[in-house]
């Protein structure tokens, strides 16, 4: 995936901050929709689709208050790090896994590449 033209400095500082993010999982899941979104922008290197990505993805940072009865807030999920991976390797210009391979639904992992299970491996 080639990013579109565009500065992505406030992308990356964005997507950087998120490792660090720890939200209630509903806020997780919408977070989930917003970087797919960004994801097919940027597959079709559409600039003003990547702005209004970052733009949504601001807002649902860490918030200070959680509603009583709301789940608790947790790390970012493994989908959500994934997804946001392949974006900062998009946007930094280094290569990352193709965008089918994060078709899993939030709340489930992405299929990465076939790799051999290295449990399996005599050590050397």
């Amino acid at each position: 995936m080639t990013p579109p033209r565009w500065d992505a400095t406030e992308a990356l500082t964005v997507l950087t901050d998120m490792s660090t993010w720890t939200l209630p999982p509903d806020r997780w899941e919408l977070v989930t929709e917003i970087l797919d979104e960004f994801l097919e922008a940027c597959h079709g290197q559409d600039t003003e689709a990547c702005e209004a990505a970052v733009a949504d993805l601001s807002p649902h940072g860490p918030v200070r208050v959680t509603r009583i009865g709301a789940a608790p807030p947790t790390g970012i999920p493994q989908p959500v790090l994934d997804r946001r991976n392949v974006l900062v390797h998009a946007l930094s210009g280094r290569p990352a896994v193709p965008p089918e391979t994060l078709s899993a639904p939030a709340g489930e992992a992405p299929r990465g590449p076939e790799r051999p299970d290295r449990r399996e491996q005599p050590h050397r």
